[in-house]
Parts: C-alpha cells; sequence; structure tokens
C-alpha cells in the first residue's frame, strides 16, 4: 500500500473492503469474505483527509457477492467524530445490501435508516451517498442522495452517471449563470436522512469502469479520462485521481473508489454478452423518486 497524505483504505484485492476514518492506512473491514480461489482486483479504493479538515468523514466499501460487485462512497456532513464513525459504519451496510439484493437503491434506502429519529425531522449524522451495482452485459445500476457522483469510463471517454442534489445544481437548471450557482453547490438538497421524506435518484450506465467519489474530488471528465486510461489498475487509477484532486488544491476530503465491471475482460473492453440500445452518453435511463 502506497501512502497519500492521510490514505485511509487501499483496496487492491479482491474481495470487500472498506474505510476506516483515521489519519492512517487502516485495516480492511469485510462485508464478506473475500473469494476462495484469487481473482483479479475488481476495485480500488482511496480515502483521505482534506487540508481544512479535522477528520476524514469520507468512506467507501465495495462487496463482491455470487457475480455481482456493488460499490459505494459515503461523504458525511461536517467533521464531528460521530460524523466520521457514521459514513464508515454506512459505506459497508450500503454496499452490502446493494451487493446481495442487486438494487443500489435498497442498500441506500436501508441505510438510512441508520441516521433516523422519529422525533427529529432531519436528523444528523447524515451524508450524501452513492452507490452502484454491476448487472450483466456491462450495465451498471447507479443511485444516489446528495452531492456524491459516479463517473463512468468507456472507450476513453468520461461522463457523470449522476446529477448532484444540491441548490447550485438546482439554480443552473433555472437558468442561474455559474458565479450565482458555485457559491450554493455546499448547500444539499438531499442525502441519507432525507431519502424516506424526498427519495433519491438513479440511472442505468453501460462501461467497464465507475469512479464513484466524493464530492471532493474535483476534477472534470478529461480529467477521469486520461487518468484512468493511464492508469487503468484499479488501486493506481484511485490514488491518481485523488492526487490530480488534491494537486487542483482541494481542501475537502477526497475519496476515490474505482470498480471494473466483472462481466468486462478490461476496462478498455467490451462486455461478454449482446449489445443494446443506449443514448450518446452511454446513458440508458434516468429516474427519480
Amino acid at each position: 500500500m502506497a501512502t497519500l497524505r492521510s490514505v485511509i483504505e487501499d483496496g487492491d484485492v479482491p474481495g470487500s473492503a472498506s474505510t476506516r476514518p483515521t489519519d492512517r492506512i487502516g485495516d480492511p473491514r469485510p462485508v464478506r469474505p473475500a473469494p476462495a480461489e484469487p481473482t483479479p482486483a475488481l476495485a480500488g479504493l482511496v480515502s483521505v483527509q482534506g487540508r481544512r479538515r479535522e477528520r476524514n468523514c469520507d468512506a467507501g466499501a465495495y462487496a463482491v457477492f455470487h457475480d455481482v460487485i456493488a460499490a459505494a462512497v459515503v461523504d458525511g456532513s461536517g467533521s464531528a467524530p460521530e460524523v466520521a464513525r457514521f459514513a464508515a459504519d454506512t459505506a459497508p451496510a450500503v454496499a452490502g445490501v446493494t451487493a446481495r439484493r442487486g438494487s443500489p437503491v435498497l442498500g441506500i434506502v436501508t441505510a438510512s435508516e441508520m441516521c433516523s429519529d422519529p422525533k427529529i425531522l432531519l436528523p444528523s449524522p447524515s451524508g450524501a451517498v452513492v452507490a452502484a451495482v454491476s448487472r450483466p452485459d456491462g450495465r451498471w445500476l447507479v443511485a444516489w442522495a446528495g452531492d456524491s457522483v459516479a463517473w463512468a469510463v468507456r472507450d476513453g471517454q468520461a461522463w457523470l452517471a449522476t446529477k448532484p442534489h444540491t441548490r447550485g445544481q438546482l439554480l443552473r437548471d433555472e437558468g442561474a449563470d455559474e458565479d450565482t450557482a458555485r457559491p450554493a453547490d455546499r448547500e444539499l438538497l438531499n442525502d441519507l436522512a432525507r431519502v424516506p421524506l424526498y427519495g433519491l435518484s438513479g440511472n442505468e450506465v453501460i462501461a467497464p469502469m465507475l469512479v464513484l467519489a466524493s464530492d471532493g474530488l474535483k476534477l472534470t471528465a478529461e480529467d477521469v479520462a486520461r487518468i484512468a486510461a493511464e492508469d487503468p489498475e484499479p488501486s493506481a487509477c484511485a490514488k491518481a485521481l485523488v492526487r490530480a484532486a488534491q494537486d487542483k488544491g482541494v481542501g475537502d476530503d477526497v475519496t476515490a473508489l474505482v470498480v471494473h465491471h466483472p462481466a468486462v475482460d478490461d476496462p478498455g473492453g467490451k462486455a461478454r454478452g449482446g449489445e443494446s440500445v443506449e443514448d450518446e452518453d452511454g446513458n440508458e435511463k434516468e429516474d427519480a423518486t
């Protein structure tokens, strides 16, 4: 494992792993036992404390169940110790349920119970979340609440498979200019605690590689595509993505979880099986509930 400032977890082995909210490399906390037979690494995970943060309140996890892989990133709101613990507990819960049920929606909804409080309208701690699970023929199901993101990578290109639930994005959708919208990006309109009230969003994409990330990974589509092409191995790619975000001077916690589709021979290849109809961005459908 290589340290990038405050690397929390380097998920460079097959099986399941999650981050631990400390300032050192932590031990994996498996959601389920790793496969008995050695298999190529499908996921790489790096999470780094922000320069302006007291502790890292991001967390990520992935889980392999039968022939699918699921992944999740949770970006806790705030920097308090209880927020860090919440993120570290919630990410593997989302990934584990998502893998077993084959649904990131069910993974997120189940984990939202971890911050429920019938006496409080908007309980804390909470945070943004994004989760994904592999499906046949190179497909991924993606769901999210808040501003954690999923990048899809295919054929040398990268595109966002998510749309942030923020006041800034709402202003953009209403036609506001970037100078007006950008300061409002910090205001979340949805998160794990609000999922029972407002639901969440979902998407289906076809891509050999996904990058799940906290909002601290402030990179362009060109950045993500270039780094993925240069370092397609999951752990190397995750490290390079986090390093690139830090080089841009990001002060927030940064998490990158790179996952390869298990039905694809290599990250630049095509899925085994048939083809399907999709739009120019590789997205099949998008829903908000």
